[in-house]
């Protein structure tokens, strides 16, 4: 796989990772350090529920193909990519509907995913011309 198959399979989980970020500081700016364990598991119902319903069924369906099949290629990972960029959105709705000030979420949530998605990138890029330091 080349940098930039790479860097394009890995846009759905910068997209995630992003989108969470913005989840757990909206969370800790409403809510503070959750000690109860109760109070932590009924604010995480978003985050269990959005990797219910896309990340798992997303990445049990590519191990089935990638181990079913004899020769494995970049498509098996599809299922998992969409997965996670399942997950990403049913969390982003969430946070939608969590937060005050929708415009401003969607902002962070951007900037996060630019910085991350350039961070990722050049390094992808880098490593591939074999000069990473």
């Amino acid at each position: 796989m080349n940098s930039t198959q790479f860097f394009f399979f890995s846009l759905p989980g910068i997209y995630f990772n992003s989108v969470l970020i913005v989840w757990f500081i909206t969370i800790f700016s409403i809510h503070g350090l959750i000690f109860s364990p109760i109070r932590a598991f009924k604010t995480m119902k978003p985050v269990m529920k959005a990797l219910l319903y896309g990340f798992i069924p997303g990445a049990l369906i590519s191990n089935v193909i990638a181990f079913s099949s004899s020769s494995v290629s970049i498509l098996a990972t599809l299922p998992a990519v969409i997965g996670v960029a399942v997950s990403a959105s049913i969390l982003h709705k969430e946070l939608f509907t969590l937060s005050l000030n929708a415009r401003r979420t969607a902002i962070f949530v951007a900037v996060f995913f630019v910085l991350m998605a350039v961070l990722f990138g050049w390094s992808a890029f880098r490593l591939q011309q074999g000069n990473l330091i």
